[in-house]
């Protein structure tokens, strides 16, 4: 009767053995996809973070210079000086 407990307990302790590293196994292999995918993500935000600083420097680029064409439509590069100038005094204006 001895043996055959120890038998019987021996199969069922092996075969639990068995289970144990087969759901260990996925485990591993779930914790090294997630970890993949979470790098994989953190590298899009990363490229995504920098395309969208990247837009945004071209678009206040573009407005300066639009705002530089503004003020001087003969200026087509906007290389022109950013400060205003006065318009000459009109001496009629003022007789």
């Amino acid at each position: 009767m001895t043996d055959l407990l120890t038998t019987e307990t021996t199969s069922i302790v092996e075969a639990a053995d068995k289970e144990f590293k087969v759901v260990n196994d996925q485990l591993v292999q779930l914790h090294e996809c997630t970890k993949k995918k979470i790098e994989q993500e953190t590298q899009h935000r990363i490229n995504s973070d920098t395309t969208i600083k990247e837009a945004g420097e071209a678009a206040l680029k573009t407005i300066a210079s639009l705002k530089r064409k503004l003020r001087d439509p003969e200026d087509s590069l906007g290389t022109a000086s950013t400060k205003r100038q006065r318009p000459a005094l009109d001496p009629t204006r003022y007789s």
